[in-house]
Parts: C-alpha cells; sequence; structure tokens
C-alpha cells in the first residue's frame, strides 16, 4: 500500500512538470492530488459501508420478526421444528438471538419447548462447547445462554459450572439455578451463595426471594445452625433483603447468640418473622449492651415494635459515643408515640451536638412521611 501510494505520487510528478516547468510546484500538487483521492476514496467506502448496512439491518429485522413468529408459535404448542431447522441453517446468528430474546418473557410451559428445541437445533451443544473455552468471556456468554433455558434442560451444566474459577461465570449459573431449578437445586445454590462475595449474594437475594417461604422449611434453618458465624450473618443479611414475613419457629435463640455480630443481624431480621412474641426482656438488655451494632439493631427493634418501656433507654443511648447508636435510637424514639416523640423535642430544646442533631432528623423524617409527602433527598 505504501509503495503504490508513492509511486502514485511519483509518476503523477512526472505529468504536472511536464506542464509546469517547476519541480517543487510539481511535487506538492501531485502530494495534493494523491491525498485527495485517497479522501475521496474513504468517503465513498465509508457511505457504501453505510448503505450495505442499511440493507443488511432491514434484512435482518424481516428476518428476525419470521423468526420470532415461528418460535413463539413453538412455545404455545405448534410442531415448528422444521421450519425453525431451515431458518436456522440460513440465519443461524438471527435465529439463536430471537430465542434468546424470547425465553425470559414466556411462561414456563412455554419455555420448556423452547428449551428443548434449542436442544433440537443443537445450540444447547454448541454451548456447552462454547463453555469449555480457556477464555472467560466466552464462557460467561455460554452460561448466560444456558441458565435462560429450563433447568431440566441444562442443570447438570450449570451445577458443574458453580466449581468455575471466573466468579461471574458462577454467579450467572447461580442466577440461572435460582430462577429454573428444582427445589434440590435451589437449596444447594442457596447453601453455595452464602460462601460468595457479598456483591454476588446482593445479586443473588433478588432470584431467591420468590423461593423464601420453602427455604425458610429447611435450608434456613440448616445455615443458621451452622458453627462458621459469617455463614449465619450471611443468611441473615439474605432474609433482611427479602422485606417478606417468614416462617421460621425458634428464630428467637438467634437473639442470645454468642457472637455479637450475629445478634445485631438477627434483631435486624425479627420484624420480619411471624409470630414473634415475648423478646420485650431480649430487647431491654441488648440496649444495654457494649457492641454498638447491637444497641443500635435492638433500638431499632424497640422502633419497629413500639416498645414503651424501652423509652427510658433509648434516651440514654441519644447521649452514646457512637453515632449509629446515636441515630437509631433517635429513629426509634420517633415511632414510639406519644412519649418518644416528646423526648426529641426536649433533646433538641435543651441540648446540643449529635444528639439534637439526631432528635432533629429523625423527627423531621417522621413526619414528612406521617403527612404523605415524599422525603427530600
Amino acid at each position: 500500500m505504501t509503495a503504490a501510494y508513492l509511486a502514485f505520487i511519483y509518476f503523477s510528478h512526472l505529468l504536472l512538470l511536464l506542464r509546469l516547468r517547476s519541480r517543487p510546484l510539481a511535487w506538492i500538487l501531485a502530494f495534493v492530488l494523491a491525498h485527495s483521492l485517497m479522501i475521496g476514496a474513504i468517503l465513498l467506502a465509508s457511505l457504501f459501508r453505510k448503505a450495505l448496512q442499511g440493507i443488511n439491518s432491514r434484512r435482518a429485522r424481516r428476518v428476525q420478526s419470521l423468526i420470532t413468529e415461528q418460535l413463539a408459535s413453538h412455545g404455545a404448542g405448534l410442531d415448528r421444528i422444521a421450519q425453525l431447522s431451515g431458518m436456522q441453517k440460513k440465519y443461524p446468528r438471527e435465529t439463536e438471538l430471537c430465542l434468546m430474546e424470547l425465553i425470559p418473557s414466556v411462561s414456563a410451559e412455554s419455555r420448556d419447548r423452547l428449551s428443548h428445541l434449542a436442544v433440537t437445533l443443537g445450540l444447547v451443544s454448541s454451548w456447552r462447547s462454547q463453555y469449555r473455552s480457556q477464555n472467560p468471556n466466552k464462557r460467561r456468554e455460554a452460561i448466560a445462554r444456558l441458565s435462560q433455558l429450563s433447568g431440566a434442560v441444562v442443570s447438570a451444566a450449570l451445577l458443574s459450572s458453580l466449581s468455575d474459577s471466573d466468579e461471574l461465570v458462577r454467579l450467572e449459573a447461580c442466577r440461572g439455578l435460582a430462577r429454573n431449578g428444582t427445589r434440590r437445586e435451589v437449596e444447594k445454590v442457596f447453601s453455595f451463595s452464602l460462601s460468595q462475595p457479598l456483591l454476588a449474594r446482593v445479586i443473588l437475594a433478588h432470584h431467591f426471594r420468590s423461593h423464601a417461604p420453602m427455604l425458610c422449611e429447611g435450608a434456613v434453618p440448616e445455615a443458621l445452625a451452622s458453627a462458621d458465624s459469617q455463614r449465619v450473618v450471611a443468611v441473615l443479611e439474605m432474609m433482611e433483603s427479602w422485606g417478606t414475613m417468614l416462617p421460621l419457629p425458634g428464630f428467637t435463640r438467634m437473639l442470645r447468640h454468642s457472637d455479637p455480630a450475629v445478634r445485631a443481624a438477627a434483631f435486624r431480621v425479627l420484624p420480619c418473622i411471624t409470630g414473634v412474641a415475648g423478646v420485650e426482656k431480649e430487647v431491654l438488655e441488648s440496649l444495654h449492651e457494649t457492641d454498638p451494632r447491637v444497641r443500635a439493631a435492638a433500638a431499632f427493634v424497640a422502633g419497629r415494635f413500639g416498645l414503651r418501656s424501652a423509652v427510658p433507654v433509648l434516651a440514654s443511648c441519644l447521649h452514646a459515643s457512637e453515632g449509629v447508636v446515636t441515630l437509631s435510637a433517635a429513629y426509634a424514639l420517633a415511632q414510639i408515640e406519644p412519649t418518644g416523640p416528646e423526648v426529641l423535642e426536649n433533646e433538641i430544646l435543651l441540648s446540643r451536638g449529635s444528639s439534637a442533631a439526631a432528635s432533629l432528623e429523625a423527627l423531621e423524617k417522621s413526619r414528612i412521611q406521617l403527612s404523605g409527602m415524599a422525603p427530600f433527598r
């Protein structure tokens, strides 16, 4: 390419020299002519490429519309294997793309049909082969596709990928099993997720929420009985994130756990446990603990349950040296009518510093919520 470019300038210079009789001017004009032709060629190539892309895009839209229609018919129960096999041979990329876009939006029965269709078309075998790649990006793409299919079709592949060296591959496999797996598989991936990093647990918590009552029958109590405090805290944090009422008999024993981190997490989950009674003593005792996490969590429960007997202790917690305890006590008092807000008002009038600031913040937010107004952010 460089040789042709230089040759063009040289011969152009010779032709121009016959008319101009000025060698420097001939070189300059030859150089300008070469660059002008190059720019023109680039512009023409760009216009041609855009026109070709437009044609391909319009064709792809028409093809994808036909493929999606056939896939939807097959998912509804009509046999479209012959038509889709022919389309896949002619448009393999479009067929795969349309299938992946349609599967998340259909019912479980239609997903089963489309999943078996993916097996028939050889897509599952292709994705399994892709998963064996040394490139983590290719493995992630393969597992992302496999995880959309019904558990009966790909559960073995997803379970084996839980031991993958790449964290994102493991996360995608967990999501797929949590969405479409059997009860045993959901329980297994739930237990597995408790050993994963915090960000992974946060992402997976959403997928386990619909399985919460079932998990509370076996997997959750088993995890709470673990001797590993970090694992127990992970369970409690996930339960708190579900934000739904959970049937868990005997949960109050967690309030007396030897690890303060577990006790603090258990208090935060306590309002979500059904049938809880007789915890006032534990709450009052925990408000006197030395660990600030436990005191703050106990204050939270006192506010949620409206424990008037806790008001004197909460008032003293306003002057705690730890900011989290002060703020938690202020918010708790704001919820215990009528004495709690009165304590906060007196604190604002008579005190200064963090206790007064926390009291003012708690009162204002409480009044905004009661008035039905959205709080300022």
